[in-house]
């Protein structure tokens, strides 16, 4: 009956350990099935954000932002100490010009514009083209037209040139006004060899012509200067105003003369327009 009852005991004694040893595997088994769970996940959530990353780095703005990163680096390391300078206050040029600071360029376009005229970097050019094809500008009616535009632009637009200047054959300077040159007086200057009795505006004449009139004598040129500074507000305004007139005149249906105009400010009335 002892060694029953010891044998018994015996066998109890494993239950215990094996219920005992069974619990601890269970319990491991869910430890280990929770780190795995865990583990999974965090390594669904790396898988995630490596799968967004790399789809923001392809991406079409991503790119370009890249580019333009890489431009702009690019540019500072150039320039350097000379870094480029934008100035709003100069009045040569507005704030269309970029240079380089303290530099001659811009310390020269910016006395300019101050003691000469806001505008003088950037004249309006006017090109003058008879109607009929290959006719020459030497004639009267062309002549007479292209004179009588260049006078209405100096009379009304430049009050009569105090707010501005022309350049032109049809036009030569003097101390007092603008001298109007006739075609008669054109043509001769377009005969005379210049000696040392020739009349000083004869030469003046003969000089402007050869640097203002085409070699077949089919078109002729005129700088147009105002007073005014360039892209500004009241620069654009004078501009629309000039394209309005050379409008109306080419419109004419028994105009001897075709007027074409150009200017930074109208390059950029293009751009806007456009």
């Amino acid at each position: 009956s002892d060694e029953g009852e010891i044998s018994s005991s015996g066998s109890s004694e494993d239950d215990l350990e094996a219920g005992f040893g069974s619990k601890q595997s269970s319990r491991k088994l869910r430890q280990m099935e929770v780190q795995k769970r865990r583990s999974q996940a965090a390594q669904r959530n790396i898988s995630d954000f490596w799968r967004w990353w790399s789809r923001l780095c392809t991406s079409r703005p991503c790119s370009v932002l890249v580019l333009l990163l890489v431009i702009v680096v690019s540019v500072l390391a150039f320039t350097g100490p000379t870094a480029i300078h934008l100035d709003r206050s100069q009045g040569t040029m507005d704030f269309a010009m970029l240079g380089p600071e303290d530099s001659q360029t811009l310390e020269t376009l910016n006395r300019v514009g101050k003691d000469f005229s806001e505008g003088i970097m950037g004249p309006t050019t006017l090109m003058f083209v008879a109607s009929s094809p290959g006719a020459s500008i030497l004639q009267p009616a062309v002549w007479d037209s292209m004179t009588s535009m260049l006078k209405f632009i100096h009379d009304s637009m430049l009050s009569n040139g105090a707010l501005g200047s022309i350049g032109s054959p049809m036009y030569l300077s003097s101390p007092e006004k603008m001298v109007e040159v006739k075609v008669d007086q054109a043509l001769m200057a377009e005969r005379t060899s210049p000696g040392p009795t020739t009349p000083t505006q004869l030469k003046e004449l003969k000089y402007t012509m050869g640097q203002m009139l085409n070699a077949q004598r089919t078109a002729a040129l005129a700088l147009v200067t105002p007073n005014l500074r360039l892209t500004s507000p009241e620069a654009t305004k004078w501009t629309r105003e000039l394209q309005s007139a050379i409008n109306v005149q080419n419109a004419r249906a028994d105009t001897p003369v075709h007027i074409y105009m150009v200017s930074q400010n109208m390059q950029m009335l293009d751009v806007e327009e456009g």
